[in-house]
């Protein structure tokens, strides 16, 4: 039994469930986009759908659109992102309240997609994303912050994209 596995049945007996998925989820990813033959590098066609996939997210969310802006997630999401502590769906959606509620301060995310790793129904994405934080009222206040981020994405039985697990932080 290799390292992987060993570790995988050791979260999975001690109920660490997410863990384990999130584990799984980085594993795929990890053979997706290092084991030769198994990478399927996206074409233009996949490019052009995730840029469009990504750009609906990043237009939800720059509209506080609740709904919008959930909609690329899994139920099942695990996100690590450095510093913080994991995080699941609902932390992500009650991120998003808290966010869209401040009135003195407007978010807007842009970003810029990477390399896309398809094979079947999963993908791997890396991509930067830029937030601009602007207090109102107060002109010359921007803050823009640059993130790294590594996401897998499933397509679901509905046809849909969503984020099942994603690694992020932020760029010094």
């Amino acid at each position: 039994m290799g390292p992987v596995t060993t570790r995988l049945r050791s979260l999975v007996s001690t109920g660490s469930l997410m863990a384990a998925a999130a584990s799984i989820a980085l594993a795929v990813a990890c053979l997706v986009l290092t084991v030769p033959g198994a990478q399927a590098k996206a074409g233009d066609d996949d490019r052009a759908m995730f840029q469009a996939l990504y750009q609906r997210w990043t237009d939800a969310f720059n509209r506080k659109d609740l709904a919008g802006s959930c909609a690329l997630f899994s139920p099942n999401l695990v996100a690590d992102y450095r510093g913080v502590p994991r995080k699941n769906y609902a932390t992500i959606k009650g991120g998003f309240e808290k966010t869209f509620a401040r009135f003195n301060s407007n978010c807007k995310y842009s970003f810029k997609l990477h390399e896309i790793y398809r094979s079947g129904n999963l993908a791997a994405v890396r991509v930067t994303w830029y937030l601009t934080v602007t207090e109102r009222g107060k002109p010359a206040s921007s803050v823009t912050t640059q993130d790294e981020g590594l996401d897998v994405l499933e397509k679901g039985r509905d046809g849909r994209w969503q984020i099942v697990n994603f690694l992020g932080y932020e760029r010094p």
